[in-house]
């Protein structure tokens, strides 16, 4: 969606898109040190929740970003590339600035879900649940890139930064709430959400029911 998105949008070369790409590695290693201390603090539900929020909204600032940008612009990292001739554009400096804290809540959150399956499953079992767990994420990734393809053309790109985040928040919902339902714990959305952020640090592996799920 970058290239489609800086050429549409930010009325530059896709090519350049490498200026959102190199920044939205700075995100990587922030989320890899600083994730597992903060799942040692908080636990790994509350840090995943608060890590996916961080994305969706990362995401969501790319569909606004004539309004961002003025905030954004100036306090980008691309911003060191004048000292060797590159000249960007101030939405090219605010949609960089946007990839690093996206980068960093996909990353958190990828942790925090590895270190919950690790702590919870039985050790036996673990190598089948990752190994699903890849092809599941492999198969919807195809699908997004399709999907997510078919409607920008339709609507653009930058529609499509604004309604991608909600459509994946309200899928995470729907599948904790069908986990449930098959172990027997039917909940409303609500309680889901709450019991998303009441995980806390230290907690021992589930067995039973949670082993299940």
């Amino acid at each position: 969606m970058i290239p489609v998105y800086v050429r549409e949008v930010l009325d530059a070369d896709p090519a350049w898109s490498i200026y959102i790409y190199a920044p939205a590695g700075l995100g990587y290693p922030a989320g890899a040190v600083s994730a597992p201390w903060l799942i040692d603090m908080c636990g790994e539900r509350r840090v995943g929740s608060i890590a996916l929020t961080i994305t969706s909204v990362g995401v969501m600032l790319y569909g606004v970003i004539g309004i961002v940008t003025p905030l954004l612009a100036p306090i980008s990292p691309l911003r060191l590339l004048e000292l060797f001739g590159v000249d960007l554009s101030d939405k090219m400096l605010a949609a960089g600035f946007i990839a690093i804290p996206a980068n960093y809540g996909s990353t958190a959150t990828s942790a925090a879900v590895q270190t919950y399956i690790n702590r919870r499953l039985p050790l036996i079992t673990q190598g089948g649940v990752f190994g699903i767990e890849n092809v599941i994420e492999n198969g919807l990734s195809l699908v997004a890139v399709l999907g997510l393809g078919a409607i920008a053309t339709i609507i653009g790109s930058q529609a499509v930064f604004l309604i991608a985040p909600v459509a994946v928040f309200a899928i995470v919902v729907w599948l904790l709430r069908y986990s449930h339902r098959t172990a027997g714990q039917a909940e409303t959305t609500r309680e889901v959400l709450e019991e998303l952020w009441r995980g806390e640090a230290g907690d021992p592996p589930a067995t039973g029911t949670m082993a299940r799920q």
